[in-house]
């Protein structure tokens, strides 16, 4: 019980206790945690996706665009993700589903080489959509994507710790 000093103050005693207490069920259940947490996703997607199109609307203050047109863009290029990865995830179960037979090794190839492609199609496509859908040239829009990755990156853990904390929490 000492070892979880949090330190909110004398406010967050409450607080405290309740991440105790989920420490606990956590520890219990590991199986029903990862569960709780794969079921949150889409509650982190929906806090995720705008924090995303703030910073693309901070990178192009000056382009006349409205916020919701960057929301737009965010969500557009998601979905592309996502629709890749189910894809992906459809030719891993087929592999799995016929695996002692040369078809289960033809879907074994396949997904490899759909991973691979996807791998560094994805960022290609980022910024080619970038390129085509703001307008501006090579090297800005590099440097503005590369600002985009690395609050990506930032806003990416910052929500996967809320993420975290919110169904321990929840539990």
């Amino acid at each position: 019980p000492e070892n979880l000093k949090i330190g909110f103050g004398p406010e967050g005693k409450k607080t405290e206790d309740q991440l105790r207490e989920a420490c606990r069920k956590i520890a219990a259940d590991g199986k029903g945690f990862g569960r709780a947490v794969y079921e949150n996703i889409p509650k982190m997607m929906f806090i995720f996706l705008p924090l995303i199109a703030a910073v693309i609307y901070v990178l192009y203050l000056g382009s006349g665009r409205y916020y919701v047109e960057h929301l737009l863009f965010v969500v557009h290029y998601h979905a592309f993700f996502f629709l890749g990865g189910l894809v992906i995830l459809l030719v891993e179960r087929l592999a799995t589903w016929t695996k002692d037979t040369s078809a289960g090794a033809a879907f074994g190839a396949i997904g490899g080489f759909l991973i691979f492609l996807f791998a560094f199609y994805v960022p290609y496509y980022l910024y080619r959509a970038m390129r085509r859908v703001y307008g501006q040239g090579r090297i800005v829009t590099l440097v503005k994507y590369s600002i985009l990755g690395v609050a990506y990156l930032f806003c990416m853990v910052i929500t996967g710790l809320g993420l975290l904390f919110y169904t321990a929490l929840s539990l």
